[in-house]
């Protein structure tokens, strides 16, 4: 049990009271095989997590340049969680809202287990 376990449940627990359900869906490349000129492996696979997205325009920018960008902040709960999020992955919230992670930072101080991640998304990025 790790130390932080309290932190991790009660994170999980504020996110799922003021929030929803997204699908983070992550694209592998395959390998390419310059003998044979073929790529084998890669895919895409998908996982639902309780997400808190802010509304636009309130991002806190931990150091993130967000010139440019149609931005948002997304909180992921991690209590059980079976992949971290990370920059490239795409995020689909239940109303069809999609975002592509492009910064991403997991809060996991003890190094025991994560406790919950912080990312920005650009929607309605390809």
């Amino acid at each position: 049990m790790g130390r932080y376990l309290s932190a991790r449940e009660t994170a999980a627990r504020l996110i799922e009271a003021h929030g929803g359900l997204a699908i983070l869906t992550r694209t592998t490349p395959g390998s390419f095989d310059p003998v044979t000129q073929q790529t084998t492996g890669g895919g895409t696979s998908s996982w639902t997590f309780r997400v808190v997205v802010l509304p636009p325009g309130m991002a806190q920018r931990f150091g993130v340049d967000l010139e440019g960008k149609n931005a948002r902040e997304v909180y992921f709960a991690l209590d059980g969680a079976p992949v971290l999020p990370q920059p490239g992955d795409r995020i689909t919230l239940a109303t069809g809202e999609t975002g592509t992670l492009f910064w991403v930072q997991t809060y996991d101080p003890a190094m025991d287990g994560p406790i919950m991640t912080v990312a920005y998304a650009e929607w309605g990025a390809p």
